[in-house]
């Protein structure tokens, strides 16, 4: 089988369906087992798959582990979702007359609990903890006061780029988020403040190069990664002397209670 061929057919089709590129990312590596049980099973193609052996895949999926513990039913839930993706696109590219997916039950995930979540008081102690002093504590605490407000995800808020922020009408606009879907997000008065004011004094110190689109910037003028946004959250809850573990994903915890609860 030329996994190399239905590698790249396969990417082209997610590209079109406008996935994120971390989507594309684990799809392809997700698929690596399945080509090589395909190729184990003796079939030359993809779509000569039958039921059977779409169910003998996801049982050896069920019984494989890794270092001595099985797989999670999420992992199996991960490798899953990818097969079915790819067979889904055998059958609307025309490789295929039948959507083979329909053969492949998804893997049953128990819902995990929700996260303790912080309150709003302790939140507040969390922001205003932050040392807006110095040049990055500001624009730390821009940028917890976006998160806040927002609700955006972490990778959304460090794509961020200058033309997607509205401060007259005080709006973001964010650009093929999860599911590559647009949308506008009002944004709160207190987090345009800090925005300005980052703007204003700080970001001229960090941008490196004046074409550099993103909003917020590391200390070395790039954007910002998930480990240092991530960093800089748990070092601001450290700071406060927060019990509970605080992640950049928890501020949009916090923020869909307050939609739902307003």
């Amino acid at each position: 089988m030329n996994t190399a061929l239905w590698n790249q057919r396969f990417e082209d089709y997610l590209r079109r369906c406008e996935r994120s590129v971390h989507t594309v990312r684990t799809y392809l590596f997700s698929l690596r087992d399945f080509y090589l049980f395909l190729t184990e099973a003796g079939l030359e193609q993809p779509w000569h798959a039958t039921r059977e052996h779409l169910q003998a895949y996801r049982q050896r999926l069920f019984e494989r582990s890794y270092r001595g513990q099985r797989n999670s039913l999420k992992a199996q839930q991960c490798r899953l979702g990818a097969v079915r993706s790819f067979l889904r696109f055998l059958k609307r590219d025309g490789y295929h007359p039948v959507d083979l997916s329909e053969h492949l039950e998804p893997a049953r995930v128990i819902p995990a609990p929700l996260p303790q979540l912080p309150s709003e008081v302790d939140l507040q102690r969390v922001l205003d903890g932050i040392d807006v002093s110095s040049a990055l504590g500001l624009r730390n605490r821009a940028m917890l006061e976006t998160l806040y407000s927002t609700g955006l995800r972490s990778l959304e808020l460090r794509a961020l780029r200058l033309d997607q922020l509205d401060l007259v009408r005080q709006v973001i606009w964010v650009h093929r988020g999860k599911g590559g879907r647009s949308r506008s997000v009002p944004l709160g008065g207190e987090a345009r403040a800090w925005i300005e004011q980052y703007l204003l004094r700080v970001r001229p110190q960090l941008v490196r190069d004046p074409a550099e689109p993103h909003l917020f910037l590391s200390q070395r003028g790039r954007p910002m990664t998930c480990t240092q946004l991530t960093t800089l959250v748990r070092d601001a809850a450290r700071a406060a002397s927060l019990d509970l573990t605080l992640t950049p994903h928890t501020f949009r915890h916090c923020w869909y209670q307050i939609v739902i609860s307003s």
